[in-house]
């Protein structure tokens, strides 16, 4: 996985990584390795005290492109442009291990840091601008756990103080057991005992999540269909990757507008944030085509990303305090395997309701109930 920034300005390199090296320092699990323990069982061997010389904490790379920045993106960026190359965020060795595997054996193997830095600063006068990516194993850090990194380097270049993730500081040299796990055991034993109670048969952990396969939900057939429909899709559409600017001021006012209206129309929850507002402009403006109503009857394709932590109150306790949401969430029974996330909007809803109106609903489409 990969997170890229286009800051305007030639950023200055050795700032950053200063600013790593203190984030290292303070949070010494950034520093780990990748440890293959058994068949598809990993841990992470965490460096306490200081490095020893010559160890990478991380890799980091730059260089100063001789081409200027318009030479890839008309200038300045339009609002709505095709994404810049990834050569610009990856260096080339990177690459070259993103494209034959950076699984998590791959890291255990070949030693390698788990996040992956690199900066392609354009110089020319007038058009200054700073290509700032970071690469990562996903088998690592998901999501929240990248947002986690951004946010500590974002905290040391500007001097401000930041909660350390995960354990206690300073840690002890132990074997810390993953606080998901524990609970997910917990949880089991708990449900077959009443299985027992009952007379049923009892699984453990290992043996429900091996039911749980990738191919479990559409098959092996079903699979290669997908991909199939993927190659058609590929050949006949000619998809691409688009960047959408919408400048801070203009995304923060939408969405304060729109949860002044939902409220004023007497809708319950008037807390849509500022992502769906976003969404709901989006989704208003493909299914309102004026150029071509054909196209207001496409289908679009809209992923998004759970968290289980919230399912289980403060027992997963990994989260720094200023990344909890504002408003608190009541601790939710067990989730059943058969409940289902709401229905996301149909193509009617989207085109005919108001976005006051919209917005909150794909909150709560996102939300499990």
């Amino acid at each position: 996985m990969a997170k890229a920034w286009l800051v305007e300005g030639a950023v200055d390199v050795e700032k950053i990584q200063q600013a790593l090296d203190r984030v290292v320092k303070k949070w010494p699990m950034l520093a780990g390795r990748v440890e293959n323990t058994s068949r598809n069982r990993f841990r992470i061997r965490i460096p306490l005290g200081a490095l020893p010389g010559g160890y990478e904490a991380y890799t980091f790379t730059s260089q100063d492109s001789e081409l200027p920045l318009s030479h890839y993106t008309p200038l300045p960026i339009p609002s709505f442009s095709r994404t810049l190359p990834d050569t610009l965020f990856i260096s080339p060795a990177t690459r070259k291990l993103a494209l034959s595997s950076m699984g998590l054996s791959t890291y255990a193997s070949k030693d390698l840091p788990l996040t992956h830095w690199h900066v392609t600063r354009f110089p020319k006068k007038g058009e200054e601008y700073s290509c700032i990516g970071m690469t990562y194993s996903h088998g690592v850090f998901d999501g929240l756990g990248s947002t986690f990194i951004v946010r500590a380097l974002e905290a040391e270049l500007v001097g401000r103080e930041w909660d350390i993730p995960g354990p206690a500081m300073p840690m002890e040299p132990r074997l810390y057991e993953n606080e998901l796990e524990v609970v997910l055991r917990n949880e089991v034993s708990e449900a077959e005992k009443a299985r027992g109670k009952r007379g049923e048969k009892q699984e453990s952990l290992e043996s429900i999540v091996a039911r749980f396969s990738g191919m479990c939900v559409s098959g092996l057939w079903g699979m290669l269909l997908y991909m199939v429909r993927c190659l058609w899709i590929a050949w006949r559409e000619v998809p691409a990757q688009y960047g959408v600017i919408i400048p801070y001021e203009v995304h923060t006012k939408f969405a304060e507008e729109l949860r002044r209206e939902a409220k004023a129309v007497g809708l319950d929850d008037a807390r849509a944030g500022t992502g769906d507002a976003i969404f709901a402009w989006l989704l208003k403006t493909v299914y309102t085509d004026t150029v071509n109503p054909v196209r207001r009857n496409r289908t679009v394709g809209m992923f998004t990303l759970a968290t289980l932590r919230n399912e289980w109150g403060r027992k997963v306790d990994i989260i720094p305090t200023q990344l909890h949401p504002r408003h608190k969430r009541q601790p939710r029974p067990h989730r059943r395997a058969d409940r289902r996330a709401p229905n996301a909007p149909s193509r009617t809803y989207a085109r005919e309701s108001e976005a006051q109106r919209l917005a909150p609903y794909i909150r709560t489409s996102r939300t499990w109930s």
